[in-house]
């Protein structure tokens, strides 16, 4: 038992102290956020449940709660510019504000069910997704800046999650099991892809004309949150990240080779591969994360439950990472495991600054040592250790590395 409340310690004390996501300061009202955006570095909105809406003017130093003028669940806010945004939610609800937040207005969107998606390409081209009935799905398009909102009706009942697009022409809706495109500005929506009931797609992110992801969660036995990506415009997909058990909620990409998910417990994972392989960062928070938003690879915010607001300005990095070799040689470094998550092997880099007797051990999530890996003395220098988990089931590990007066723990997951 003590070994368990140890390694606790270690575990938040390595999160307070090396986390780059870092929480910030919404008004203590509690409700769960649902989407977040920005226009730049300072100008932000977050929405969620009740109504709630929180704009910052000082890129989330401070966050104000405006009048929503709605009870019903906002899902997914789109700002246009500064002064020019969108909400959409619950019951059909729209509303639009055209004085920076100040107020909000709400539009006739002409369905009564809920709305999970909106995207603007133009400050009259817009489109909005959500959930079916018997007779229809529910995609709506507005021409006239959200004035009036139009059915559009192609392929199948679908609940749509999410909406995007690339550029004004040339964009996709996904849903449960399903992927939609258009390439004539939505006069027009073509099913593509291969279709999966069981999966439910909850986000869509292209970063070209060609090259697209999907985030999502299999709800079936053996459930799991999965990453797909295309390389084809949607026709084709291939898995590149599944998660046992965990609700993968939205992900962005900067370019074709950075991007983020986030999702349930806070888990966020980053990729510089274009979504090959991923490596898992410390979100300071177990909130589940329901939108993530970029301005560029190094400034971002995650928004979730519990009004949770959480921000970085490095591209959610650790100081502690093995990039930091050069920046810093004279300390003990623990590094992130390669790949992560893995199956069954991966490799842990550690430093150590002066011959020092060195021990790097493993533990599962109840606090249990289930492999030793480095038990013995070791002079100043870089190493590299593999780990096989070839006898181990699918889950979060833990791994932790002490030395005289240096201890640091780390997370790593076990896919199978």
């Amino acid at each position: 038992m003590r070994n368990y409340f140890t390694l606790i310690f270690i575990v938040m004390f390595t999160c307070i102290s090396y986390s780059q996501w870092f929480w910030q300061n919404p008004l203590p009202q509690g409700n769960t956020l649902n989407s977040t955006y920005f226009v730049d570095v300072n100008i932000g909105c977050a929405v969620g449940n009740g109504g709630t809406i929180l704009k910052t003017t000082d890129g989330g130093g401070n966050w104000i709660l405006k009048t929503s003028g709605t009870t019903k669940n906002l899902n997914s806010v789109f700002l246009i510019s500064s002064a020019i945004g969108y909400a959409v939610g619950d019951s059909g609800i729209i509303i639009k504000t055209t004085n920076a937040g100040e107020s909000w207005t709400e539009q006739n969107s002409g369905t009564s069910l809920q709305l999970n998606s909106v995207f603007f390409t133009t400050l009259t081209n817009g489109w909005a997704c959500g959930d079916y009935n018997s007779s229809q799905n529910t995609f709506i398009r507005t021409t006239d800046g959200g004035y009036s909102w139009e059915p559009q009706f192609f392929g199948g009942f679908v609940n749509y999650k999410s909406v995007f697009f690339y550029d004004p022409n040339l964009g996709w809706a996904v849903g449960n099991g399903a992927c939609a495109t258009t390439t004539n500005s939505g006069d027009s929506w073509e099913a593509i892809g291969s279709s999966s009931s069981d999966l439910s797609h909850n986000a869509v992110f292209f970063a070209s004309q060609t090259t697209g992801w999907i985030a999502g969660y299999r709800n079936i036995a053996g459930n799991y949150g999965y990453v797909n990506k295309s390389i084809d415009g949607g026709s084709s997909w291939v898995n590149v990240l599944k998660l046992n058990s965990i609700d993968l909620n939205s992900l962005y990409f900067t370019s074709l080779l950075t991007g983020f998910v986030v999702g349930q417990n806070g888990i966020i994972l980053k990729t510089a591969d274009g979504g090959n392989t991923w490596g898992i960062q410390s979100s300071s928070t177990s909130q589940n994360l329901h939108s993530v938003y970029f301005l560029s690879s190094s400034t971002g915010w995650a928004v979730g439950d519990g009004g949770t607001i959480i921000k970085t300005t490095n591209g959610g990095v650790t100081f502690i990472d093995g990039n930091s070799n050069i920046d810093m040689p004279k300390r003990f470094i623990l590094s992130q495991n390669y790949p992560n998550p893995f199956n069954p092997t991966t490799r842990i880099k550690y430093e150590v600054p002066k011959s020092s007797f060195v021990t790097i051990k493993i533990f599962n999530i109840l606090g249990k040592e289930v492999a030793s890996l480095v038990n013995e003395n070791k002079k100043a220098g870089d190493y590299n250790v593999e780990f096989n988990a070839s006898k181990l089931s699918s889950g979060v590990y833990f791994y932790q590395m002490t030395s005289s007066n240096f201890s640091s723990s780390k997370k790593m997951i076990l896919l199978k």
